[in-house]
């Protein structure tokens, strides 16, 4: 049956239809791209402002990504990552365990649902997580 084969997924914009279909092409596994470009911009000395890493492209050694500007999704800037990003990512390890249950949790897999929910925690008036804590704390210094 044609609906076993097919993976439930919610995007927002043509980018992110776009690098759905990208990555499915390349047979890049959704849940581990988006750890990729968690750890990417974990590893970034500079983001851009107002804008999301999106996957453009995969070559056989490097994954092409892009700094999409969100809202009117221009193209900022194109990343080069080694495909081997990938590979480095365990995603049993504790590192990344309880990231890829996160992702796992809905149709909408994408690295700024994390954001996005902190955003609506904080809109409702949720309590600081540790690391918030800690940064605040390290500011007051």
């Amino acid at each position: 049956m044609i609906g076993r084969k097919l993976t439930p997924r919610a995007v927002f914009g043509w980018a992110g239809l776009s690098e759905k279909l990208v990555a499915a092409e390349a047979g890049i596994d959704d849940y581990n791209l988006e750890m990729a470009k968690m750890a990417v911009i974990r590893t970034s000395d500079e983001l851009p402002g107002n804008a999301e890493l999106r996957l453009l492209g995969a070559e056989p050694d490097k994954l092409v990504m892009g700094w999409i500007r969100t809202g009117t999704e221009d193209l900022l800037e194109v990343v080069n990552v080694p495909r081997a990003v990938l590979s480095d990512i365990k995603p049993d390890s504790e590192a990344w365990k309880s990231v890829r249950a996160d992702l796992m949790s809905g149709p909408f897999v994408d690295y700024r649902r994390f954001s996005i929910e902190s955003g609506a925690e904080a809109a409702n008036g949720a309590k600081p997580a540790a690391k918030e804590k800690a940064a605040a704390k390290k500011k007051k210094r």
